[in-house]
Protein backbone atom coordinates (compact mmCIF):
# COMPACT_ATOMS: atom_id res chain seq x y z
CA UNK A 1 0.00 0.00 0.00
CA UNK A 2 3.19 2.33 0.69
CA UNK A 3 4.75 1.71 -2.56
CA UNK A 4 1.44 2.65 -4.30
CA UNK A 5 1.21 5.71 -2.62
CA UNK A 6 4.59 6.58 -3.38
CA UNK A 7 4.13 5.06 -6.80
CA UNK A 8 0.88 7.64 -7.33
CA UNK A 9 3.00 10.26 -5.53
CA UNK A 10 6.05 10.42 -8.03
CA UNK A 11 3.30 10.36 -10.66
CA UNK A 12 1.53 13.29 -9.84
CA UNK A 13 4.97 15.04 -9.78
CA UNK A 14 6.35 14.27 -13.04
CA UNK A 15 3.20 15.33 -14.63
CA UNK A 16 3.25 18.62 -12.57
CA UNK A 17 6.54 19.24 -14.06
CA UNK A 18 6.53 21.70 -16.66
CA UNK A 19 7.55 20.20 -20.55
CA UNK A 20 10.17 21.90 -21.86
CA UNK A 21 11.13 21.86 -25.47
CA UNK A 22 15.27 22.06 -25.74
CA UNK A 23 14.73 23.44 -29.40
CA UNK A 24 12.89 25.88 -28.31
CA UNK A 25 15.08 26.77 -25.20
CA UNK A 26 17.69 26.54 -27.35
CA UNK A 27 16.85 28.86 -30.65
CA UNK A 28 20.27 30.18 -32.18
CA UNK A 29 19.19 34.22 -31.73
CA UNK A 30 18.59 33.00 -27.92
CA UNK A 31 21.16 31.28 -27.28
CA UNK A 32 23.62 33.86 -29.45
CA UNK A 33 22.55 36.42 -27.47
CA UNK A 34 23.69 35.15 -24.13
CA UNK A 35 27.33 33.65 -25.31
CA UNK A 36 28.05 37.21 -26.80
CA UNK A 37 27.59 39.06 -24.13
CA UNK A 38 29.25 36.23 -21.38
CA UNK A 39 33.13 35.92 -21.64
CA UNK A 40 33.36 33.57 -19.03
CA UNK A 41 30.88 31.42 -20.71
CA UNK A 42 32.89 31.87 -23.89
CA UNK A 43 35.99 30.41 -22.87
CA UNK A 44 34.23 27.64 -21.38
CA UNK A 45 33.14 26.78 -24.21
CA UNK A 46 36.29 27.80 -26.35
CA UNK A 47 37.71 24.87 -24.67
CA UNK A 48 35.97 22.49 -26.59
CA UNK A 49 36.48 24.11 -29.86
CA UNK A 50 39.09 22.92 -32.04
CA UNK A 51 41.66 25.72 -31.82
CA UNK A 52 41.41 27.82 -35.09
CA UNK A 53 37.58 28.09 -34.33
CA UNK A 54 38.06 29.50 -31.16
CA UNK A 55 36.62 32.72 -31.37
CA UNK A 56 33.46 34.98 -30.95
CA UNK A 57 33.07 34.10 -35.19
CA UNK A 58 33.46 30.29 -34.41
CA UNK A 59 31.27 30.51 -31.77
CA UNK A 60 28.48 32.21 -33.67
CA UNK A 61 29.06 30.07 -36.53
CA UNK A 62 28.43 27.04 -34.66
CA UNK A 63 25.41 28.08 -32.91
CA UNK A 64 23.98 28.80 -36.75
CA UNK A 65 24.78 25.86 -37.94
CA UNK A 66 22.91 22.93 -39.17
CA UNK A 67 24.76 20.60 -37.04
CA UNK A 68 23.95 22.42 -33.37
CA UNK A 69 20.51 22.29 -34.56
CA UNK A 70 20.14 18.32 -35.42
CA UNK A 71 22.16 17.80 -32.21
CA UNK A 72 19.68 19.89 -29.93
CA UNK A 73 17.17 17.74 -31.53
CA UNK A 74 18.64 15.10 -31.62
CA UNK A 75 19.07 15.32 -27.64
CA UNK A 76 15.22 16.01 -27.22
CA UNK A 77 14.25 12.83 -28.56
CA UNK A 78 16.58 10.78 -26.61
CA UNK A 79 15.71 12.46 -23.60
CA UNK A 80 11.89 11.80 -24.62
CA UNK A 81 12.32 8.35 -25.77
CA UNK A 82 14.51 7.66 -21.90
CA UNK A 83 17.06 6.49 -24.54
CA UNK A 84 19.68 8.84 -22.75
CA UNK A 85 21.06 6.52 -20.16
CA UNK A 86 24.63 6.12 -21.46
CA UNK A 87 24.75 10.02 -22.27
CA UNK A 88 23.51 10.51 -18.38
CA UNK A 89 26.08 7.84 -17.08
CA UNK A 90 28.93 9.74 -19.32
CA UNK A 91 27.76 12.93 -17.23
CA UNK A 92 27.52 11.61 -13.74
CA UNK A 93 23.72 13.10 -14.43
CA UNK A 94 21.03 10.74 -11.81
CA UNK A 95 18.96 8.30 -14.91
CA UNK A 96 15.95 10.06 -14.00
CA UNK A 97 16.71 12.67 -15.90
CA UNK A 98 14.97 11.82 -19.09
CA UNK A 99 11.79 9.96 -19.78
CA UNK A 100 8.58 10.74 -21.95
CA UNK A 101 7.55 13.56 -18.80
CA UNK A 102 9.93 16.94 -18.00
CA UNK A 103 12.59 14.52 -19.85
CA UNK A 104 14.38 17.95 -21.31
CA UNK A 105 13.47 19.34 -17.45
CA UNK A 106 14.70 17.14 -15.44
CA UNK A 107 17.99 16.82 -17.69
CA UNK A 108 18.07 20.68 -16.98
CA UNK A 109 17.56 20.76 -13.18
CA UNK A 110 20.44 17.89 -13.10
CA UNK A 111 22.62 20.18 -15.28
CA UNK A 112 22.19 22.71 -12.99
CA UNK A 113 22.25 20.93 -9.50
CA UNK A 114 25.30 19.47 -11.44
CA UNK A 115 26.73 23.08 -11.62
CA UNK A 116 25.92 24.46 -8.43
CA UNK A 117 27.84 21.87 -6.72
CA UNK A 118 30.99 22.54 -9.01
CA UNK A 119 30.48 19.23 -11.00
CA UNK A 120 30.94 17.19 -8.18
CA UNK A 121 28.33 14.20 -8.24
CA UNK A 122 26.81 13.58 -4.56
CA UNK A 123 24.83 10.55 -5.60
CA UNK A 124 21.67 12.35 -4.95
CA UNK A 125 18.94 12.37 -7.27
CA UNK A 126 17.11 15.33 -9.05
Amino acid sequence: MVLENQAQIEERERQAEPEVDLEELLKPDSLWELIKEDEDLQQELYSYMPEDTRNLEGLRELVYSAQFRQTVQTLAIVLHNGDAAPLLAEMHLPLDAQGPRGGAFRFLLALIDQYDDGGEDDGEDV
